[in-house]
């Protein structure tokens, strides 16, 4: 929505401001503005947090003395993660711009999606330095079936639209091919008498008959909005709604108005199962980006789309995405083998050379067959890495000789250096490093011993380092393990060789199904 002045909260905010100045001491809503007279920045962000989710309604327009400041700068800090700005927690320039951008009126972390979404990395493109995730609905948020039909159940106002009919109808096709063109999806046109699976409809403020459907807001601010399929709105399952009061045009660049194509073609992804997405780059970001010339859907959003449907089988077979094991044989990881491994978000990072793979929980590759370029996601890791691990908080470890960095998944500012000799007591240039979240220690190999560091007290554990094999029984004496990680269920594998062993949670003995060929289980690897 576009912000729109409150006389009422304008008077709340500056009573607050009076409230302030009897408390220096305490923090206030002052402190998260760049200028403390700007009262109505933060009128305008409250409703702004409101209306797409990061708070609740109520809270957007509470009085000043019941807002919560540790609350209200959680929520900004996370509007500014989705707005692809630093997250300072405060209402600086950058993120009171976005609050100005039209965007769609989808909420970026939607309350139905709380244990459903998945939340993927994927590879950035050649020459971009930031990480890109993908994100989806979840995988009951999906049609199940792939021939889907949909109708355009009427069009732009004649008296202010700059898009005639045929031009709706040929970009809205042009926006559904998008997707079907890496997917086995079709999508076939009904009349508007005849029920379809996605209605695609233009209207203003409040638009239809369906509870809980949010009005639009005038020129500005929001521009459209869609449903997920099986998320519980009934007819409008799939749906997809623009605002009106917009003025969408065809194939132009202006000042003036919003691409009509861009905008559909985003809420298609909604009304397919897709969620926001953080990275700019993607048609999923939720802010407008203006015309784009030869559009093509970037690959994030293609590995997202391929997790709920699977590839195109009419596609061509090279095209760099692949989802089974029949392209394996005599990969380049055979040859090379593995240097680290770590599991982010469900899905297993294997780091060998310059590159590495993703594979999902049933061992299927996501991503390139050809692996990603490290640097192109991890900026100042131009020589590969020897060991990585996944701390508690999400964050990502890289260690290399002497030196470690800390990234943050969610930031686009990278890493620098920090010296493996301020962690106190721990080896330098480790073989293989594993964490345990529970417990937040992690686990520092080197040779056939292992030290085991308490990230809390930043200390080494008592009676550390011991033998590798004294600490995890089964596993054969003097092993030198090379890589290891933890999985989602706590899980631990040690990677000794090509053989790895699984340590199930909670327990030092080994699971008597192992040791297995991690070659020959992930890449398809002859065995030895």
């Amino acid at each position: 929505m576009s912000f729109r002045g409150s006389v009422l909260a304008v008077a709340l905010l500056q009573a607050m401001l009076a409230i302030s100045r009897g408390h220096e001491s305490a923090p206030t809503f002052l402190d998260m503005l760049e200028d403390p007279s700007d009262i109505s920045t933060l009128v305008k962000a409250a409703r702004f947090l409101a209306t797409y989710g990061y708070i609740s309604p109520e809270k957007g327009e509470t009085s000043p003395e019941q807002m919560n400041v540790t609350e209200m700068s959680t929520a900004i800090r996370k509007m500014q993660r989705y707005a692809a700005v630093n997250q300072t927690g405060i209402l600086d320039q950058p993120t009171v711009r976005m609050m100005n951008t039209a965007r769609c009126g989808c909420h970026d972390e939607p309350e139905e999606l709380k244990d459903t979404r998945i939340e993927y990395y994927a590879s950035a493109e050649s020459g971009n330095r930031r990480k890109k995730r993908y994100v989806v609905a979840g995988l009951n948020f999906k049609w199940d079936k792939n021939d889907i039909t949909y109708k355009i159940t009427n069009y732009p106002d004649d008296s202010r639209s700059l898009l005639t009919k045929v031009q709706v109808r040929e970009d809205t096709a042009r926006a559904l091919k998008v997707w079907s063109d890496v997917t086995p999806l079709t999508f076939t046109k009904v009349s508007v008498d005849e029920i379809a699976d996605m209605e695609i409809l233009f209207g203003s403020y409040h638009h239809t008959d369906l509870a809980r459907d949010p009005t639009f807001d005038g020129p500005g601010g929001t521009l459209a909005h869609a449903f997920f399929p099986n998320s519980g709105w009934g007819e409008a399952n799939g749906d997809v709604h623009l605002d009106d009061s917009e003025t969408f045009t065809h194939r132009e660049f202006t000042a003036e108005g919003t691409d009509y194509f861009f905008t559909v073609a985003h809420e298609i992804g909604h009304a397919l199962g897709m969620a926001h997405a953080t990275d700019r780059s993607s048609l999923m970001f939720p802010y407008d980006k203006g015309y784009i010339p030869d559009f093509v859907l970037p690959e994030d959003d293609t590995y997202g789309i391929q997790l709920l449907y699977g590839k195109n089988p009419d596609a061509p077979s090279n095209d760099g995405v692949t989802t089974g094991q029949d392209t394996r044989s005599e990969h380049e990881v055979c040859r090379r083998g593995v240097d680290s491994l770590t599991m982010v978000d469900s899905v297993l990072h294997v780091f060998s050379g310059n590159k590495f793979w993703r594979f999902s929980e049933t061992k299927d590759i996501v991503g390139p067959v050809e692996g990603t370029v490290s640097r192109d996601y991890f900026e100042r890791l131009n020589a590969g890495t020897t060991a990585v691990y996944t701390r508690w908080d999400g964050k990502l470890v890289f260690l290399r000789g002497r030196n470690y960095w800390i990234y943050d998944a969610t930031s686009k500012d990278q890493a620098k250096a920090h010296k493996m000799a301020n962690l106190g007591g721990v080896p330098k240039s480790p073989t293989a490093v594993m964490h345990d979240r529970d417990q937040r220690h992690t686990y520092f190999f080197k040779y056939s011993k292992v030290w085991k560091y308490d990230e809390q007290s930043q200390s080494l554990v008592d009676g550390f380092p011991m033998g590798v094999h004294k600490v995890f029984d089964g596993l054969p004496k003097k092993s030198r393990v090379q890589a290891a990680f933890t999985d989602e269920q706590g899980d631990r594998y040690l990677l000794v060789g090509r053989q790895y062993y699984r340590f199930p949670n909670g327990q030092d003995q080994l699971d008597p199904d192992y040791p297995k060929d991690f070659l020959v289980e992930y890449f398809g690897c002859q065995p030895e």
